[in-house]
């Protein structure tokens, strides 16, 4: 106990001089590693890119003139030659953006429309999907060039991606659609509930869907898909039509929290 108590424990007094020196390296790795998580938030990684905003113009917008074989089936078609580019289209048609489909169909967006024909069946691009009943007048949004998808071995000629009111993509052809619009254009139901938030507040600033969204809510309130009461059913579509009568009418959205 002796030398124990005597000892000057000088094996305290390097930890003592060295632990500033140790707290200023970590600290200084630390400040190192938040810029460089900075430095990689703002650029994105590999591994969660970070979402591009919705396409509000054509791809190379500024060209003087499009593509000879592109333009002529414009022309043809009286259709802007104007779609997507291919890597949006691919992920906008890897699910269902309800939210951004409102956005797309915007009075000023510039992709070509088309409409039914007639009713019928069209296969969902989204994993998993089943068929999906189409309208007659339905306005869908093309997002494939035609004239780029021909097979010259097929009889029913084009087959391209288009996109719906309800935010789905099916796969049609050219037999199927018309470029000339209907006088009444027919749209799938828009479901209010699979809306972003966010546009939820801008579209709420109507006071018709504001005030549609309060009866939709009053008569539907514990009713169940596929069960729901006649009068849930027209609340509902009531709503519907008027958001796309809102949308089409010009109202400026912004992006939805969800981005493809």
């Amino acid at each position: 106990m002796v030398p124990a108590a005597s000892d000057p424990e000088p094996r305290q007094a390097p930890a003592a001089v060295e632990a500033p020196e140790a707290a200023s390296d970590a600290a200084d790795q630390q400040v190192s590693s938040e810029r460089d998580g900075d430095a990689l938030d703002g650029a994105g990684t590999a591994s969660a890119p970070e979402k591009q905003p919705l396409p509000r113009a054509c791809p190379g917008a500024e060209a003087p003139e499009a593509d000879g074989e592109v333009a002529a089936v414009a022309a043809k078609k009286n259709v802007p030659a104007c779609y997507p580019e291919a890597q949006f289209v691919e992920r906008l048609c890897a699910g269902n953006f309800p939210g951004a489909a409102l956005v797309l169909f915007g009075k000023d967006s510039p992709w070509a429309r088309m409409y039914m024909k007639g009713p019928g069946k069209a296969w969902s691009t989204a994993p998993g999907a089943d068929q999906e009943r189409m309208f007659f007048r339905e306005e869908v949004l093309v997002l494939q060039d035609p004239a780029l998808s021909k097979n010259s071995m097929s009889s029913e000629g084009a087959s391209f991606y288009a996109l719906r009111w309800n935010g789905s993509c099916v796969k049609l052809t050219e037999e199927e659609l018309t470029d000339q619009p209907p006088w009444a254009k027919a749209t799938p139901p828009v479901r209010w509930d699979w809306i972003d938030d966010n546009l939820q507040d801008e579209l709420r600033g109507s006071d018709k869907i504001q005030q549609a969204v309060v009866a939709m809510k009053k008569d539907c309130k514990g009713a169940r898909i596929g069960s729901k009461p006649p009068q849930c059913v027209k609340r509902e579509q009531a709503l519907s039509d008027l958001i796309v009568s809102h949308v089409r009418a010009g109202a400026q959205l912004p992006d939805p929290t969800l981005l493809p």
